[in-house]
């Protein structure tokens, strides 16, 4: 869930990186590389400018849709980490995908 006030989610006084860095060991991933590359992937997906300085700055440096955009890269990366098994079917399929033309 992405709230609507989305710097609250985050301490004023950590940046962005160290509050994505937690975040990410929380879920189980330690590597530095690895969590590196992934915050790096994350911010550019989300299409936020400048992804290293952007894991350098406080969140009352960014904007609130800025904001937004780290939670929606946040929840992402849990998606996307090498801790989501990735031989899990995909929620859609084109035999439960909903039809689009009505009968």
């Amino acid at each position: 869930m992405i709230f609507q006030d989305s710097g609250a989610m985050m301490n004023p006084i950590r940046t962005i990186g160290t509050e994505f860095r937690e975040f990410l060991a929380v879920h189980g991933i330690k590597d530095n590389k690895e969590a590196h590359d992934l915050m790096i992937s994350m911010i550019e997906m989300v299409r936020l400018p400048n992804p290293e300085h952007i894991l350098k700055c406080y969140p009352y440096e960014l904007s609130g849709g800025m904001r937004q955009r780290v939670g929606i890269a946040m929840a992402m990366a849990m998606k996307l980490s090498s801790s989501w098994p990735m031989n899990r079917p995909p929620l859609w399929t084109s035999q439960t995908r909903p039809s689009s033309s009505k009968k």
